[in-house]
């Protein structure tokens, strides 16, 4: 059964390196997406084992619907290379914490099973009733930026006090979760047959990769297959450094060489991210003692 990989980076060129050296299994199909702002960095991208696929690079802005049009344009990229059993999502600061053998026995025994986390704590439906201004500026920042979210919000609450919801006439239910998954051929054919509904639903959300692959599942007949449906790390297999899930301190949300015994004694399959200090000392020792 072959994996395929899809690699969204727009930094840290010496982080991809140790993913891709990590993932570098004849197993294994990778795919990445380098950030179009971000071409002039270093990047070497070379493989041994696995086969490496590079995507012609587009702007991706965070919060925007180009996240979504990255991850699709990755996902009919690694279809159309051929069947996979798994097409899993990553980040080019995140770090397997299994080995590949692991994963590849883990899923051939649980082969079905959609990776999707949720995110019940509260409604996020916000973020598609309206329609927000200035969505693929980024994080808004500086004088520019405090004017451009006091429009946004001038503009969601106008919208509120008319009483739009753009999501209603499409009739399902908004979920969210960790913008990370692992799913299925199957699923993902499914994905890719959607992607002229999403557009019209998320186009003009905030954040709605975190919405994008959630709400298409549970609103499926794919549904029942989700590995858990109210544990959102568990959900998706995949270990983020925020401090209540954690207890990791950094202020950056990165996992530290102080979380070294945290990740080796962790079920999940990859972790994000490892950008502080010692992030690269961290890898360094996973590799050793996890032999990857």
């Amino acid at each position: 059964m072959k994996l395929a990989y899809l690699i969204m980076a727009h930094h840290r060129p010496d982080l991809l390196t140790e993913l891709l050296n990590a993932l570098d299994d004849e197993r294994n199909d990778i795919f990445v997406h380098i950030d179009l702002k971000s071409r002039n960095l270093e990047w070497k991208l070379y493989v041994q084992k696995a086969d490496l696929h590079i995507i012609p690079s587009m702007s991706v802005n965070w919060g925007g619907y180009s996240q979504i049009e990255c991850e699709y344009r990755l996902l009919k990229a690694a279809l159309q290379e051929g069947r996979h059993g798994y097409y899993h999502l990553l980040t080019g600061a995140t770090y397997p914490i299994k080995s590949q053998d692991y994963i590849n026995n883990y899923l051939e025994k649980h082969y079905g099973t959609e990776y999707v986390g949720y995110d019940e704590k509260r409604d996020y439906s916000f973020r598609v009733k309206y329609k927000h201004l200035f969505c693929e500026v980024g994080k808004i920042s500086g004088l520019e930026g405090k004017i451009k979210y006091k429009l946004r919000n001038y503009y969601i609450r106008f919208q509120k006090i008319i009483g739009v919801n753009y999501f209603k006439k499409y009739g399902m239910t908004c979920k969210k979760g960790c913008a990370y998954w692992s799913i299925t051929q199957e699923f993902a054919q499914y994905v890719v047959s959607c992607e002229s509904l999403i557009k019209k639903i998320l186009a003009y959300s905030i954040s709605g990769d975190e919405i994008f692959m959630q709400m298409l599942l549970y609103n499926s007949c794919f549904k029942d297959n989700a590995r858990n449906l109210t544990d959102e790390y568990d959900g998706c297999m995949r270990e983020v450094a925020w401090e209540h899930i954690t207890k990791c301190q950094d202020s950056g949300h990165n996992f530290n060489f102080t979380d070294l015994d945290y990740l080796l004694n962790s079920d999940k399959w990859f972790a994000l991210k490892f950008e502080g200090a010692d992030g690269m000392e961290l890898i360094a020792e996973l590799k050793r003692k996890l032999e990857l």
